[in-house]
């Protein structure tokens, strides 16, 4: 915006002829930090690649945060039902009369 200020102000006659036209030009192109410029990237170019490896180390992160807590959410209920399956079995001994009533470390 600077520089279009300065060149209108610099060329008024050719900004009051063309200047619809010029700024009808600079929208159609977009912004001039997205333009190719193959002599050079600008720190734009720079940050927004950086910011693209960036999101992409991050989408990879968690898809392996995502999978170690699945992993882990599925040991968990399968060590709960390990265990309540023992649960059952010693009640069902208990109520057999299969199991004593006496606890280690009592006579």
């Amino acid at each position: 915006l600077h520089l279009q200020e300065l060149i209108s102000r610099k060329h008024p006659e050719l900004y009051r002829t063309y200047g619809p036209e010029i700024f009808a030009l600079q929208n159609a192109n977009g912004s001039a930090q997205k333009w190719v410029k193959p002599a050079a990237n600008s720190p734009f170019d720079t940050y927004e690649e950086w910011s693209r490896r960036r999101i992409r180390t991050l989408e990879r992160d968690v898809e392996k945060w995502w999978k170690a807590a699945v992993s882990a959410e599925d040991r968990l209920r399968e060590s709960e039902r390990r265990l309540e399956a023992l649960w059952r079995e010693k009640n069902e001994l208990l109520e057999k009369g299969k199991v004593g009533e006496s606890r280690p470390g009592r006579t």
